[in-house]
């Protein structure tokens, strides 16, 4: 995904201009799918998808005295998994986090997660799960590719 890759890239500058420790795996396997069989619209919702988990990141880096980031994407059968996660000083509800308004970050925040949710809810390729284990937030997105079209 070159339009995807290169959006990552320069997040991942900005979290490394915060001194973030980034921990990237990217599957070689993954330059081989035709990127031309995909949706242009699940290029666009996969980029502000993983704009708002990226800007969400970066966020939480800057209060963060440990800033670990690990970024993990291959794909697996016929779905490409996109797994970011972070550690976070902060009290979340995870029942909440979708929802318009709710932020740990103060007033006039909590759109980005609702957006991501309202766009997971229209796709019939994208799933998204988000959860907590020990001191790390994970989300975790499934982009499925119907039959892969593999360069060769």
């Amino acid at each position: 995904f070159p339009e995807i890759k290169n959006f990552i890239n320069y997040k991942i500058n900005i979290l490394e201009r915060k001194e973030a420790k980034i921990e990237i795996f990217i599957g070689q396997e993954l330059s081989k799918i035709n990127t031309k069989k995909i949706d242009i619209v699940d290029i666009n919702n996969i980029n502000t998808i993983a704009g708002v988990m990226l800007d969400n990141i970066i966020d939480s880096i800057e209060k963060s005295k440990e800033k670990l980031v690990s970024i993990n994407i291959y794909i697996d059968k016929n779905t490409v998994h996109i797994i970011l996660a972070n550690n976070f000083e902060n009290k979340l509800d995870l029942s909440k986090i979708n929802k318009l308004g709710y932020s740990t970050k103060g007033k006039e925040r909590g759109i980005g997660l609702s957006l991501v949710n309202d766009i997971i809810k229209s796709s019939k390729n994208l799933e998204l799960e988000t959860k907590i284990e020990e001191k790390f937030f994970i989300q975790h997105l499934k982009i499925r590719l119907g039959v892969v079209h593999l360069n060769m």
